[in-house]
């Protein structure tokens, strides 16, 4: 399959159109070993991602107000012209009663054609003052409530089109393969990104973690599934520590996995490793906050210092960017990242977080989804 057919398969697939799913597994195979489809993947993850655009919050304000000023217009127009309209027919009404007088001294009855408004040239006579002028203000008060009417509908269909974008932008995504008939395709599915990290879990899992650019590794290690960040070379003591068991990894590009002794102090959160000469390195055990509650980074074992902590090797990676079907969003913490509960057991006490947190973050853009566990 080549690129073209590839991404014209994943782009029909999120746009809900029916695919045949051996067709698109082929094409996700394709996009794993090319670079270029690759990224036009991972650009539709991030694209599924971007938040909807937002009216200015004082938008409705300044529709009623320019509806109200150009109302205020017409009505002053109106006003002007029915009092000049007014005045002409004030002056042919004095004419025509002077007229009429005078046939009533002569002994002629007007009639209503006599009391009408005056004719123009190529016009019939209107009908009389009191009349056109009570015709007047129900054209203005109809002209007013469609002026009325017709800002109400433009506020309510800029409101509908945001709504619209923000549901197309951020609604749950569905795997079409996995969920759904071969000949219908789910709107919003966004195809399987491959990963470019190494993962801790990759072997382990069954699955493909989802995948998002990011910059190498800070260094991890996993002592009895809790993940240690590094910290580099320590100064402490090493006559204050005791041991603490093994951990196999590789401490330098160029060592292979090899068990190393783990030492601890007073503090546990930190823990102290040997490398190959005999120095110490440092590390701190990963964890955050949600909900008043201290939770740390749980991993499948990590044989090597620049591979990413992954999903323990019992939990399935999800297989669409909104956790589906592995896990379900519970909300938010205080940096505004979205943290998910297993769909499965969303009482369990753990909680997950999805690839691609900013760097502050103390997920610091892992390419993968991760699961924390509660702190004892």
């Amino acid at each position: 399959m080549d690129c073209l057919d590839a991404l014209q398969l994943l782009s029909a697939a999120t746009d809900g159109e029916p695919v045949d799913p051996a067709l698109l597994e082929s094409a996700r195979a394709h996009c794993a070993s090319c670079d270029e489809c690759s990224h036009f993947v991972r650009a539709q993850l991030l694209a599924a991602k971007v938040g909807p655009p937002a009216p200015p919050s004082d938008l409705a304000d300044r529709v009623m107000a320019a509806v109200r000023a150009e109302a205020a217009a017409q009505e002053r127009a109106a006003r002007e012209s029915a009092a000049a309209e007014s005045a002409a027919v004030t002056a042919a009404a004095t004419a025509s009663g002077a007229a009429a007088a005078a046939d009533v001294a002569a002994g002629v009855a007007p009639t209503l054609a006599d009391t009408a408004a005056p004719a123009t040239a190529g016009r019939p006579p209107g009908p009389p003052a009191q009349l056109s002028a009570a015709r007047r203000k129900s054209r203005i008060s109809a002209r007013d409530a469609l002026i009325g009417f017709a800002a109400v509908a433009l506020v309510g269909a800029i409101a509908i089109a945001l709504a619209g974008s923000r549901y197309i932008l951020s609604a749950p995504t569905m795997n079409t393969a996995a969920n759904s008939p071969a000949t219908s395709g789910q709107p919003g599915t966004v195809p399987e990104a491959a990963p470019t990290a190494k993962s801790g879990a990759d072997a382990q899992s069954g699955g493909a973690q989802l995948a998002a650019p990011v910059s190498a590794s800070p260094g991890f290690i996993t002592v009895t599934g809790t993940v240690y960040r590094a910290d580099g070379p320590a100064t402490i003591d090493a006559t204050t520590l005791h041991d603490a068991g093994l951990v196999t990894t590789s401490l330098s590009a160029t060592e292979a996995p090899t068990p190393h002794t783990v030492r601890a102090g007073t503090d546990p959160d930190l823990l102290y490793v040997s490398d190959s000469s005999g120095a110490l390195l440092g590390f701190t055990r990963v964890k955050r906050q949600f909900n008043g509650r201290t939770y740390y980074l749980t991993s499948a074992a990590l044989t090597s210092l620049d591979a990413w902590p992954a999903l323990p090797a019992s939990v399935a990676p999800p297989t669409s960017p909104d956790g589906y079907p592995t896990f379900v969003q519970v909300g938010s913490d205080s940096s505004g990242v979205k943290v998910y509960r297993l769909s499965s057991s969303p009482g369990s006490g753990d909680i997950a977080i999805a690839p691609g947190s900013p760097a502050s973050d103390p997920a610091v853009g892992n390419p993968n989804w991760t699961l924390w566990e509660p702190a004892p």
